[in-house]
């Protein structure tokens, strides 16, 4: 056979117009179906996200209304008590009672105490401090004088200020003069006799260790001597004065010590701003290396502000979960 009738081999493969129309119907088709697909799976995790915001902003303010109900029992207690003192004043023996008493009645109350100006009652000498204690076994140690214990408190600002001030306040955190170090924070309020001169401060403690006991989740890891508290995938909660003095941590030796500032490496993100539902503020950033949403709201009546720190990990985790379920992706089929 002459050698120009022989079928010359296939080299490739011939593009028809059939072919290049069920391709471009294919494109087609996948980009119909990915978009509404890529929209439905943020749109889902961005309802997640807020719907976890608006979780953490009720489990917060259930801890929020928690403290403030503590500090305004304390409020409360100093204020009726002040009647009774400025009504007994002629009689300096009777302030250990209503100390006592006070404290007796008031569970949430470390310790408190009536600081009288220099030189009051001649007859107690320079200084006369009748205050009562509650040790951490809960028993109350009653009648018991400051001065005793060498606390020269008319020369400190604390009491400087308080018998300045026209009303009563928070005081900034401090540790108390005991071997424990405790810290505290104490509403202090001015008593004035009849004649509306100020001679004395009424001082209430509160204990932050047992508040902070009180707040923090049962889980949390607290640290202690001998381990290292672990920031990683924690839930917890801090609370701050206006200062950035933290008052709770779970971390107890930042109590009182430190600043919230120098733990917060990357602040909230200026050109994302922050979202508010209510009185709650959400903001993300980075805390102790982790990065974290944090949602934190004011405490009435104070300058405290009391956040909830949830791991953004566990909000993508939960988020991503969610979109993809909505989406159909990894169901057999991908049918629902």
């Amino acid at each position: 056979m002459l050698s120009f009738f022989k079928k010359k081999p296939i080299t490739g493969y011939p593009r028809s117009f059939a072919r290049r129309l069920t391709w471009r119907i294919m494109l087609r088709m996948i980009l119909i179906m990915s978009v509404p697909a890529f929209v439905l799976f943020w749109l889902t995790y961005g309802i997640v996200a807020l719907g976890v915001m608006g979780i953490s902003d009720r489990i917060l303010k259930g801890e929020k209304e928690e403290v403030r109900r503590i500090a305004s029992d304390l409020y409360m207690a100093s204020t009726n008590t002040a009647a009774f003192i400025e009504d007994d004043l002629s009689n300096p023996d009777r302030m250990y009672d209503i100390m006592n008493r006070m404290l007796k009645l008031n569970p949430y109350m470390r310790s408190c105490g009536i600081y009288f100006v220099e030189s009051y009652y001649p007859q107690k000498g320079r200084l006369f401090a009748p205050y009562a204690l509650r040790q951490r076994d809960s028993t109350i140690v009653e009648s018991q004088n400051a001065i005793d214990h060498g606390n020269d408190y008319v020369k400190d600002k604390w009491f400087q200020d308080a018998i300045a001030s026209e009303k009563g306040y928070w005081s900034k955190a401090f540790f108390d003069n005991d071997s424990a170090r405790t810290p505290l924070v104490s509403y202090l309020l001015p008593i004035r006799d009849k004649k509306q001169r100020t001679v004395a401060v009424l001082g209430v403690d509160l204990a932050l260790a047992w508040l902070n006991e009180k707040i923090q989740p049962t889980n949390t890891h607290y640290k202690n001597d001998s381990k290292e508290w672990d920031a990683s995938y924690e839930f917890y909660y801090y609370m701050t004065d206006s200062a950035g003095t933290i008052l709770i941590h779970p971390d107890t030796k930042r109590i009182v010590n430190e600043n919230i500032q120098p733990y917060i490496t990357q602040g909230p993100d200026k050109h994302r701003g922050h979202l508010t539902i209510g009185d709650n503020r959400e903001d993300r950033m980075v805390i102790d290396g982790e990065e974290v949403q944090v949602c934190s709201q004011m405490v009435k009546y104070t300058d405290w502000t009391i956040a909830f720190v949830v791991p953004t990990f566990y909000i993508r985790l939960f988020g991503y979960q969610t979109a993809l379920a909505a989406g159909g992706i990894g169901r057999p089929g991908g049918q629902g």
